[in-house]
């Protein structure tokens, strides 16, 4: 590969870089809108708190559902294998 390939290159992974650091705010305004709009509509949500399950009415009362386990921490870069559903 030759410098301006090279330089290219590093310029495209770069700006890859900064559009992909927007993610994780985009995904946080988009689930809060998403709620809202469950909400609104009248539908539950479902909600998890210090490892349990609970539905959330529009009125926002909150049922318990289950336990769940605690979150998983993923090394950035890392696969991780999908289950099938049967």
């Amino acid at each position: 590969m030759d410098t301006k390939q090279t330089t290219d290159w590093t310029a495209h992974e770069k700006a890859a870089d900064e559009v992909e650091g927007t993610f994780p705010l985009l995904m946080c305004a988009a689930f809060a809108e998403a709620a809202a709009q469950a909400r609104a509509a009248g539908l539950d949500i479902m909600e998890i708190e210090d490892d349990k399950l609970f539905r959330v009415s529009s009125d926002g009362t909150r049922t318990f559902i289950k336990e769940v386990g605690p979150c998983i921490q993923v090394e950035s870069g890392s696969k991780l294998p999908l289950r099938q559903c049967p």
